[in-house]
């Protein structure tokens, strides 16, 4: 018994060294943008980002603007849909090189697909009339929260197809992140070189903000950032403290940077805002809910949350006089330092001795009588 066993042991061994050298390992991604990582470095990413809200709150009572139009207001409950790509990555501790992920069928894409909820929010009287708005944000949790998907899916607000997408991520995503060789990202809707299904605004003035079943555009180009691999997941994944990596997202619209008296939880305000302009600001420490890599994260620094995996930040701006279906744009940026598990060439050769010797030990044991 003892000599199946071993001889078994034996073959596991090998079969997976000669699977690893033969690519089946860290070589199955390293033609990815994963690859463009600069490992053990502080890695620096910038890129764009669209978003649309889906009004899961209506308050009449609290309108934001004169009209009483609840639709236009994004309130605690309420969730935002968006997309984003990183376009660069800069080495910032190695020497300064950097790397263009492309923006083009001929480039490797990083892209991601964002679902956030407005967890808490409170509006602050401006001078000059007008507020801003200051959010705490979060993940929706689809099994539980009572205003995530299945209610955007009851309202007409969201697809059951997206629905379903974001209800299979792990617990406390924000960010799901792909590489994305294949699908060429874009934020405009155009029906000539982007086909799809046509919704209620096709001015896209913003008029269909809120309306059941019209975020047919939106969700259309949504599906330019969900690559053919899912790399990683990004989110909260509990408590830190002092025993862990922190973890929060918060939001300021219409904090002094616009003119105009309007509030700033007035979504289609904002959108209508001209970059480069600010609508507002953004700041979070996020971590890795789940990870498809071979790679580990060490902690950055934010300078708001403290010691994280991930350190983000950006500018929200409006879409201007832009052709697109989305609400808000914004410049994110992203700090992260990756680095392999273990060392490639150390495991390579480690697994090249376990192959050598797997094989030897076995012709051994099958020559015994």
């Amino acid at each position: 018994m003892w000599k199946i066993s071993r001889c078994k042991c034996l073959f596991v061994l090998t079969l997976a060294s000669t699977m690893w050298l033969l690519g089946w390992g860290e070589q199955a991604w390293s033609a990815s943008a994963v690859s463009q990582f600069f490992l053990g470095q502080r890695n620096a990413g910038s890129g764009n980002n669209a978003e649309y809200m889906i009004n899961l709150l209506d308050t009449p009572g609290t309108p934001c603007q004169s009209s009483g139009d609840p639709r236009r207001c994004a309130h605690a409950g309420d969730i935002f849909i968006g997309l984003f790509n990183l376009g660069v990555l800069e080495d910032q501790t190695g020497g300064g090189g950097q790397h263009n992920l492309g923006s083009g069928t001929a480039n490797n894409e990083l892209t991601g697909l964002i679902a956030i909820k407005v967890l808490d929010q409170a509006l602050v009287s401006k001078p000059g009339g007008g507020s801003e708005s200051d959010q705490c944000l979060g993940p929706i949790n689809p099994a539980t929260d009572i205003f995530g998907p299945t209610a955007a899916v009851v309202k007409g607000q969201m697809s059951a197809g997206l629905a379903a997408i974001i209800g299979a991520w792990n617990p406390g995503t924000i960010v799901a992140l792909y590489d994305d060789p294949a699908n060429d990202f874009t934020r405009v809707f155009n029906t000539t070189t982007h086909p799809g299904p046509d919704d209620c605004d096709a001015g896209k003035t913003g008029a269909d903000l809120g309306v059941p079943g019209c975020q047919a555009k939106e969700e259309n180009l949504l599906l330019t950032t969900i690559g053919p691999t899912e790399l990683f997941q990004i989110g909260f994944t509990g408590p830190g403290g002092t025993s862990g990596p922190v973890e929060g997202l918060i939001a300021c619209d219409n904090c002094g940077f616009p003119p105009g008296p309007f509030q700033g939880n007035d979504i289609k305000a904002l959108r209508a805002i001209n970059p480069p302009v600010h609508a507002g600001e953004f700041n979070g420490g996020l971590n890795l809910t789940k990870n498809n890599t071979t790679l580990q994260f060490g902690l950055v620094n934010n300078s708001l949350f403290g010691l994280s995996q991930f350190a983000i930040s950006g500018s929200d701006l409006g879409i201007g006089n832009t052709a697109t279906p989305f609400d808000l744009f914004s410049q994110d940026n992203i700090v992260f330092a990756p680095s392999a598990i273990p060392e490639p060439s150390s495991l390579t050769l480690l697994l090249l001795g376990t192959s050598v010797l797997g094989l030897s030990a076995v012709r051994r044991w099958k020559r015994r009588p």
